[in-house]
């Protein structure tokens, strides 16, 4: 029986899928463009002709996984903010929900540290990081935060996502094996350590100010 990733998909998205199963597998600087057509059950030269080359297909990949943290933008940029401590847990479980979900292909990139790879997929944290930095910058333009003044918001969006990153990373690897928090634990942990070094959140608007 033929595998279900080769049925009843465009083919675009059967070269992706197969594309992201191959890096994972075996790598990307191993992986060919006549395994992707083999595994993806579809011609070598339409794979040409939809990506032109191995790292059109990297790049569409990426792409596509940049979909993963579009919910960051509903939690950073809605009309009402509860509070930069729920915003910031909000974004960290949208984003250990992406890193869940890639795991395979996040470690490959680790792994073999690949210029296509890491000039493809930069721009996952860079959107990360600029939405990050333009809530913080909204924040304290509002007065609802105050940046430590040793710092700026795009630090504070960098600083954020790399811990995060770290966290994951080591909960993945070793578990409860070193770390004796769940990874929900970790996320407010990490939140609230961001928090007491880099930002102080504002409880009261000064007097007389109102909403528009």
């Amino acid at each position: 029986m033929e595998p279900a990733f080769k049925r009843k998909r465009p083919a675009k998205e059967k070269i992706l899928v197969a594309a992201e199963k191959l890096f994972q597998e075996v790598g990307y600087a191993k992986t060919t463009t006549k395994m992707i057509a083999e595994v993806s059950g579809v011609n070598e030269i339409t794979i040409f002709r939809n990506f032109d080359t191995k790292a059109g297909i990297l790049k569409s990949l990426a792409l596509s996984k940049i979909e993963l943290i579009e919910p960051f933008k509903e939690v950073l940029f809605s009309s009402s903010h509860h509070s930069i401590e729920k915003d910031l847990t909000a974004v960290g479980i949208i984003y250990y929900q992406a890193f869940r979900a890639n795991i395979g292909l996040i470690l490959s990139l680790l792994n073999e540290n690949n210029d296509d790879f890491k000039t493809s997929f930069i721009q996952i944290p860079s959107t990360a990081i600029s939405m990050l930095q333009t809530y913080f910058e909204q924040m304290e333009a509002s007065k609802m935060i105050v940046i430590n003044p040793k710092m700026n918001a795009h630090f504070l969006a960098t600083t954020f996502l790399c811990n995060l990153l770290g966290y994951l990373i080591m909960h993945h690897a070793f578990g409860r094996i070193i770390l004796q928090e769940d990874v929900y634990e970790l996320l407010a942990l990490n939140v609230e350590k961001f928090m007491h070094g880099c930002i102080e959140e504002v409880s009261e608007r000064p007097t007389g100010e109102k909403d528009a």
